[in-house]
């Protein structure tokens, strides 16, 4: 008993097991659908949400052990489903599941997509399923694998990488937007106060041009020009992956009750250090334009911060910004400095002209998520004579 308590805890034992926990990561699955079907005579966007489901692991078709029985080692488990988005062919769902990954695994899940007529005990209808390996898709370019559906339509499936050490860490806020109803390009949308949604998008980690994912999305604020939307409280993680300086896009959206999906009304970008900054008192930044679009120089409203925490749940206690440092070579007061400009907006200040987007050539179309369609059509009428 004493020999093998001893070799338990050798040298070598404890090297083997910290070998182990290297070989296992945590990641952050995210899903949106693009080009799904419409339906009904009027040819309406669906309502849609995603159910996902672990199929367990399965064995290699050209391994010595392959048979039809052995596909699949351990039971069907379902992680979950996401939210429900009216009327909307491309949704992008808030929900995120994480997986514990052990690298040289096989790890199975498929996604399957259905259409909500938001009715209790309704018969679901399915566009299909995707099924996806997690080894695979860290493959793929961007951690990002794209299935087509059966009925139509496809759907994206998209890893991240978590950070342990910000696991505890979640970002609770509240945002109120004042929106102009007097600018003459909203007359036309907002003839009466609106339904208001907010909406935090993130730039994608691994992409160098204007790919964003939507990781919140708030309930809608009724008949209001001056929406104060709910707390809320959003994984440190899935906001900005940790990073206190990734650019943010915050949008204000018009809700259609009758109709459904949503218009955008305006936006800004800005980051979770400049947000942060708003509750200083010596800071000179206390709010944010809302322009009609990120290359439009029209301003439409404005952005307050009524409250922003960065939350210790282990500690249940407040994380100071002072503790997180800036990812990038230079000093803090510099470099906080040089990210000022092109994200914060002060509201008293008049925006200067906007510098034009670069021009995006066909490759980035194709590295970030874009499809190409090709059909050849032949017409074998007598029209076309004897050619």
């Amino acid at each position: 008993l004493i020999m093998a308590s001893d070799s338990a805890n050798s040298p070598g034992k404890q090297a083997e097991t910290q070998e182990d926990e290297n070989l296992i990561t945590r990641l952050l699955l995210r899903i949106h659908a693009a080009n799904l079907p419409c339906h009904g005579i009027l040819r309406s966007p669906p309502s849609s949400f995603a159910k996902v489901t672990s199929i367990g692991r399965r064995a290699s078709r050209s391994g010595p052990h392959y048979n039809d029985d052995s596909r699949i080692s351990a039971a069907t488990v379902v992680w979950g489903q996401t939210e429900i988005i009216s009327k909307n062919r491309h949704p992008q769902w808030t929900t995120t599941f994480e997986i514990d990954y052990e690298y040289g695994s096989e790890c199975y899940f498929s996604v399957n997509i259905y259409r909500s007529n938001g009715k209790e005990n309704e018969d679901l209808i399915s566009f299909g399923t995707a099924t996806c390996e997690v080894g695979d898709i860290l493959g793929s370019k961007n951690h990002t694998k794209v299935k087509r559906l059966p009925q139509g339509g496809v759907v994206f499936c998209r890893l991240e990488p978590v950070n342990i050490s910000n696991e505890n860490l979640i970002a609770r806020f509240q945002f109120q937007a004042f929106i102009n109803s007097s600018r003459k390009a909203l007359v036309s949308k907002l003839k009466a106060p609106p339904d208001s949604i907010f909406q935090i998008s993130k730039r994608h980690p691994k992409s160098h041009r204007h790919t964003w994912l939507v990781v919140y999305r708030s309930s809608p604020v009724n008949d209001s020009f001056e929406p104060r939307w709910d707390v809320a409280e959003v994984d440190l993680e899935a906001l900005c992956n940790g990073d206190f300086d990734r650019p943010l896009r915050l949008c204000v959206l018009l809700h259609k009750r009758k109709r459904g999906g949503n218009i955008r009304i305006g936006e800004c970008e800005t980051t979770l250090r400049m947000i942060l900054n708003t509750q200083r008192s010596e800071s000179p930044v206390n709010g944010f334009s809302i322009f009609k679009s990120i290359e439009s120089q029209e301003i439409v409203g404005r952005f307050e911060v009524p409250m922003i925490q960065v939350i210790d749940l282990k500690l249940e206690e407040e994380v100071m910004i002072e503790n997180f440092q800036l990812n990038c070579a230079e000093d803090n007061d510099s470099a906080l400095s040089s990210r000022t400009n092109p994200f914060a907006f002060d509201i008293s200040a008049t925006p200067t002209d906007a510098t034009s987007p670069a021009e995006s050539s066909f490759s980035d179309y194709i590295d970030n998520g874009w499809l190409l369609d090709f059909m050849i059509a032949i017409d074998f009428t007598s029209s076309n004579g004897t050619h």
